[in-house]
């Protein structure tokens, strides 16, 4: 048996799967909802490993039906599971409903499901391999808020600092009582994390001016705040440096599903061999969101969370 290398990434937070409905044509176009694998920081590990990066995953999965699909889906890309706990609880489900852009929003059922029962005692220690991590907030619940806040501060900037942080907050309002609420949350992670990737829907939900919200973030000793704008690209703001924009990738989209996700995965994989974010300069920069730009627009083009392999993203990149 091949050996699983060190995992040099890792990806915390939620799993879940999403029942994504379409309308079936031998059913009269009533909508028919189809299981697939999702949440993001399941998505942004696949994507990740997809890129010919070791990458694992920390998260709680259930041992039914939706649980094995969920750990066969990461097998199959190559994904770690060796930090990953089982257990009775069911799975976390998302049901999904696309408009005719392509965009897609979420109904869920977390209520005492696997993913929202981690709680290690005492918690793991990442291995030493891994450099980058990802995490997501708008869907942690108790006790697994608790449990990955503190991974995270043990292990990034507040703690050892053997990690670089990378946070999507990946704003869901069905699972908040108002922005006020989801911006307390995301408050209290700020101080552990080095790059926050926010998309332009997240912060319509937070109800700021985006300059104004990044340069508040940037004071808490955030290196980086990436903002994600679809087919307007990304844009990029820095302590004491202009702003950098990237342009996006025209496409014929079938879905917005893992798209945000897989932006996260171009970042964290462009970001684990290099320099710590805050010496990036602006041309590491631009390579950078254009290569996660150019993923999630690959992503875009296809159904539900499929991102690119590292050929298909290197057959567009090299053009």
């Amino acid at each position: 048996m091949t050996p699983i290398p060190d995992p040099r990434i890792v990806s915390l937070g939620e799993s879940i799967v999403d029942l994504i409905g379409q309308a079936d044509a031998d059913r009269g176009g009533r909508t028919a909802y189809h299981a697939h694998p999702g949440g993001s920081p399941l998505n942004a590990a696949v994507a990740a490993a997809r890129l010919d990066t070791p990458t694992a995953i920390l998260t709680r999965f259930s041992e039914d039906a939706f649980g094995a699909q969920l750990r066969d889906h990461l097998g199959a890309a190559g994904v770690d599971l060796r930090l990953a706990e089982s257990g009775p609880e069911p799975t976390s489900l998302a049901v999904v409903t696309v408009d005719a852009e392509g965009r897609a929003t979420y109904g869920f059922y977390r209520a005492e499901t696997a993913d929202v029962s981690y709680d290690p005692r005492p918690r793991p220690a990442l291995p030493p391999s891994v450099a980058i991590g990802n995490v997501t907030v708008s869907l942690l619940r108790e006790p697994s808020r608790t449990a990955f806040h503190d991974i995270v501060r043990a292990s990034g900037r507040a703690g050892s600092g053997a990690v670089t942080w990378v946070l999507d907050p990946n704003a869901r309002p069905a699972l908040w009582s108002g922005p006020d609420a989801f911006g307390r949350e995301l408050a209290t992670w700020v101080p552990l994390i080095d790059v926050l990737k926010v998309s332009d829907e997240d912060l319509d939900y937070l109800g700021g001016d985006e300059a104004t919200m990044a340069a508040a973030w940037l004071a808490a000793g955030i290196a980086a705040v990436v903002v994600t704008a679809g087919e307007d690209g990304a844009r990029l703001y820095r302590p004491d440096r202009a702003p950098l924009s990237v342009p996006g990738r025209r496409v014929e989209v079938v879905d917005t599903v893992g798209a945000g996700d897989t932006f996260t995965a171009g970042l964290t994989t462009g970001l684990v061999a290099g320099p710590h974010p805050r010496e990036l300069d602006d041309a590491a920069w631009t390579a950078l969101l254009r290569r996660a730009v150019v993923a999630s627009s690959l992503t875009c083009t296809r159904a539900g969370a499929d991102p690119p392999t590292a050929a298909e993203l290197a057959a567009v990149l090299d053009r």
